[in-house]
């Protein structure tokens, strides 16, 4: 068999460890196979060897992965971490799925959020938009009218309905008295 070049054998397992960490950065479940390059490799990848501590602008060589995902991942930007560091870091965040916070979408959330809140700010200032607690004491006060005019039909039409033979027009005064009480309901 023929000797291979020992940087094509290092690159190759580079590769392989950085699809296993996409594979865990997405939360997948790995195969018998990815466990098993894991355990065998998870400590040195060809000539990366298992105690060495590498920093993110080394880690972005040897994953693939840029500065940003790996601090991101990481939980911080500065320092050295083995490759076995790495890997359970990518484990860690990939179980997080999507309860994993994602700052663009943060800051996306936030932002409409606050143009909600001054839009709303704005229809209360131009009085297209009131409080709850007003409107709900303005109803309170129709509703205690409309009982208080409907309550004193009764005191204000029996003399004269009383006098009345007549259904019709008894009817008709009935019917005059509750569109007056209506009538100044209407006004207020």
């Amino acid at each position: 068999m023929a000797d291979v070049d020992s940087s094509i054998v290092e690159k190759a397992q580079r590769i392989e460890v950085r699809n296993i960490l996409k594979k865990l950065n997405d939360g997948k479940t790995l195969t018998s196979a990815e466990r098993r390059i894991l355990s065998e490799h998870g400590d040195g990848v060809g000539r990366i060897d298992g105690t060495s501590k590498y920093n993110v602008s080394a880690l972005n060589i040897i994953t693939g992965y840029d500065r940003r995902t790996l601090a991101r991942v990481l939980g911080k930007m500065r320092g050295e971490y083995t490759i076995r560091e790495v890997i359970e870091a990518f484990k860690l965040y990939g179980q997080k799925g999507k309860d994993a916070i994602d700052p663009v979408y943060e800051r996306a959330r936030k932002d409409k959020e606050l143009a909600d809140k001054t839009a709303l700010e704005n229809q209360v200032r131009r009085g297209e938009l009131l409080e709850v607690s007003d409107v709900k004491q303005i109803w309170a006060d129709h509703i205690a009218s409309a009982k208080s005019g409907m309550r004193s039909l009764p005191s204000k039409l029996a003399p004269v309905v009383a006098a009345e033979t007549d259904p019709n027009v008894v009817n008709e005064i009935l019917l005059d008295g509750v569109d007056e009480a209506l009538e100044e309901l209407g006004t207020e």
